[in-house]
């Protein structure tokens, strides 16, 4: 009996020392222990850490850059079995103010410490040609190794948005630019994509998020894959003609019946859209009967099972309020259930969903830019009870990071078994510098 209350008060004093010592840097707290107090204050935050706790490593783990990021992809680009960055520079609605930036490819050395690599690795197309909006990663020529495709944006208003990109892995990382016998011609400017197997046949299809080059509605594209990575738009016979100011894509299967569908987050004035698969590639519009309310204004979305009942629900980033909750019926019909299940907030932008706390569930992470009349604030992190009912942890759980952040993108980067999260920087009004945030894990 006094072993089992010696070890409850030890685990209690250390939760407690961690919360006292371990959380003050996170919050501008200094720390003037000795060096031997500070490896204790290591030792016990390593040991005993809350679930889900993120510190900044960024000085240790990453190169110094100073680029206009907006979006990262991440996966073992280069085959040893890690997961590496690629970061795409430039693309917002207002990229005409900054001028073109290179790519990054931050390759991962094992264990979680990165460099640079994109000089050696990339195609000369990567550097000051474009303005990326976003990148993606997939095996689109069947070889077993990731691909990139990257959607292009456009130089200034009015102008020919440039053409997107799709770069061919040789397997050990290195990229050569194939565009010009893979893809169709595209002057849009497109925002954002996606992969996925839409038309059932076992190669990567891409849906491409699409507005003009002046900001106004632009039909979004389905290219689909012939089997071996080179693509044709076949948009007219596949998707509705809908004009629309697309800002973020998202694949699932919404209605349970083993086909991916399409989830479009919109800022054109007829709202989001619900596109559902006939499970060939061929979709039909079906927002208005399978939303409660009126389709959202929207910059981002994910769908993901938040409520753990086995179907997809949908998450909106609204851009003039909080993260926007869609809970699904079950058989692919949508309610907003935001009010209950998530703290209020004035504004969001970017989503990335993960399980940080590794108990089983989604959590949220939200990225708050600002905008015409706001100022950045401190991302938002958003753990899930379970049920789809979420606590805003950030305070507690995130150093302070502020900056106009448009996106983020989890992943297991030191591979200890949970989540970290890449945040690109768009403008931090300093260096610009992308940030790594490491997660303590779970006890």
């Amino acid at each position: 009996m006094c072993e089992v209350n010696m070890t409850l008060r030890l685990t209690r004093f250390r939760r407690l020392f961690f919360l006292l010592v371990c959380l003050a840097p996170l919050h501008g707290c200094e720390c003037n222990s000795s060096p031997r107090e500070r490896w204790w204050v290591e030792l016990i935050c390593l040991v005993d850490p809350p679930p889900g706790v993120f510190v900044d490593e960024t000085a240790t783990r990453l190169p110094a850059e100073s680029n206009f990021a907006v979006r990262a992809a991440v996966g073992d680009v280069d085959g040893d079995n890690d997961l590496d960055v690629i970061v795409a520079p430039g693309g917002h609605t207002s990229i005409f103010l900054v001028p073109p930036q290179d790519f990054l490819l931050q390759i991962n050395d094992g264990t979680g410490v990165f460099t640079n690599e994109a000089a050696s690795r990339l195609p000369a197309s990567a550097f000051g040609t474009q303005v990326a909006s976003a990148i993606i990663l997939g095996d689109v020529d069947g070889d077993s190794d990731l691909d990139v495709f990257v959607a292009n944006g456009f130089p200034n208003p009015g102008a020919a948005g440039f053409q997107n990109s799709l770069w061919i892995n040789n397997g050990n990382g290195i990229f050569t630019d194939e565009t010009s016998p893979r893809l169709p011609v595209a002057a849009f400017h497109s925002f954002h994509a996606a992969f996925g197997d839409v038309d059932s046949d076992g190669d990567l299809d891409i849906v491409v998020g699409n507005l003009s080059s002046g900001g106004f509605s632009a039909q979004n594209k389905l290219l689909i894959n012939n089997g071996s990575g080179v693509f044709t738009d076949e948009t007219t016979i596949r998707l509705p003609a809908m004009p629309d100011i697309t800002l973020a894509l998202a694949l699932g299967d919404l209605d349970g019946d083993f086909d991916l569908d399409i989830v479009v987050a919109n800022r054109s004035s007829n709202g989001s859209k619900i596109l559902i698969n006939n499970g060939m590639g061929f979709f039909t519009d079906e927002s208005v009967q399978r939303f409660s309310t009126p389709p959202p204004f929207a910059g981002d979305v994910v769908v993901a099972d938040v409520n753990g009942d086995g179907s997809e629900d949908i998450i909106f980033a609204s851009v003039f309020g909080g993260p926007l909750v869609f809970i699904n019926s079950g058989g692919g019909d949508f309610r907003e259930e935001t009010n209950a299940r998530t703290p209020t907030f004035s504004d969001s932008h970017g989503l990335a969903v993960a399980d940080v706390d590794t108990d089983g569930d989604v959590d949220v992470f939200v990225t708050i830019p600002g905008g015409v009349n706001t100022s950045p604030t401190q991302s938002r992190l958003l753990l899930n009870n379970g049920n789809g009912f979420f606590t805003d942890v950030s305070d507690t759980n995130l150093p302070t990071v502020v900056g106009v952040i448009r996106y983020a993108t989890f992943a297991d980067v030191d591979n200890d078994g949970d989540p970290d999260l890449y945040i690109p920087m768009w403008d931090d009004g300093a260096t610009n510098q992308d940030r790594l945030l490491i997660n303590l894990g779970r006890p």
